[in-house]
């Protein structure tokens, strides 16, 4: 229960029944208008600790990205501290370092707790620099890049260097940190390892081009099929061939099916089905041979 003091006397209101947001000038409870509210910002700076680095190496750096620190972030945000305070038993309210740009991700942030702070940064950093990334994971520079025309080689240049930034700040886990007298280890994340048939890679930028020069598949489209199948290159790369297998005989299908009933004046539609249903019974992919049979069984006279 939060007791305010409105027009010289004192009101009740359930935490459940304010409206959360601190620059409101006045609280409207679920059963109608309670008074002004006078929240003074510093009295609720003052609930707030800063985290301390604790390696001398982490000293300066950005919590989110590693970045050098020149913000802070409060956890949770301060304009919603009323809502937090009355809904959590033990609340953790946290000055966090930041760099400008993840502090300016988190203005729009509404979530309290560290963690779920740092993975809203991730995904904002990811969608920002997708465009990046993706020729960081897409490209290197080698002889081909050097004969491309200089305005093109320079684009490509600048989005490897800004990628392998954005690239980095997003594998950044943070770091181990003290607040309140306890030191909290930073994120613990597994060791990632892409196998492209055997080969290991650490880096996904290393398996995509490995594998995208290895085994003949365009680079963008091997890492939507690595995305779809959670990581596994060797189903993305045996998908993506048997997919274009099938797609060349159901080419080679439809042509000679075409040819024909072109030749025997033959309906189109049922020459398809009888392949098809030839091709199941005989238990073969050989489709001059169903014809054959088409042709003996339902055509000569």
């Amino acid at each position: 229960m939060k007791f305010f003091r409105a027009q010289n006397r004192l009101c009740c209101v359930h935490p459940l029944a304010v409206l959360h947001d601190i620059n409101a000038k006045t609280t409207l409870g679920l059963f109608g208008f309670i008074g002004p509210v006078h929240m003074d910002i510093s009295e609720i700076k003052k609930e707030y600790s800063p985290i301390h680095a604790a390696n001398s190496d982490d000293f300066g750096c950005c919590y989110f990205c590693g970045c050098e620190a020149d913000r802070q972030d409060y956890s949770p945000p301060i304009k919603h501290y009323l809502f937090y305070s009355s809904g959590m038993d033990e609340l953790k309210c946290m000055v966090i370092p930041a760099c400008k740009e993840c502090r300016d991700f988190l203005l729009d942030c509404k979530e309290g707790k560290i963690n779920e702070r740092f993975d809203y940064v991730k995904i904002r950093l990811a969608k920002k620099y997708r465009k990046a990334l993706n020729i960081y994971h897409s490209w290197k520079c080698d002889d081909a890049l050097e004969e491309m025309s200089e305005s093109f080689k320079k684009s490509i240049k600048a989005g490897l260097s800004l990628g392998l930034e954005a690239d980095d700040r997003l594998r950044y886990q943070g770091f181990d940190f003290e607040f309140d007298g306890w030191v909290r280890p930073s994120r613990v994340v597994e060791d990632v390892c892409y196998d492209v048939f055997g080969e290991k890679f650490g880096l996904l930028r290393d398996a995509l081009l490995y594998a995208s020069a290895n085994y003949r598949v365009n680079i963008n489209v091997l890492k939507e099929r690595v995305m779809e199948n959670g990581g596994d290159f060797t189903q993305a790369i045996t998908n993506y061939h048997g997919g274009i297998e099938r797609d060349l005989f159901e080419k080679k299908k439809d042509k000679l099916s075409r040819e024909f009933a072109l030749r025997h004046k033959q309906n189109l539609s049922f020459i398809k089905r009888t392949v098809d249903l030839y091709l199941d019974a005989m238990g073969t992919r050989d489709i001059a041979r169903c014809l054959d049979k088409i042709y003996n069984e339902r055509v000569k006279k």
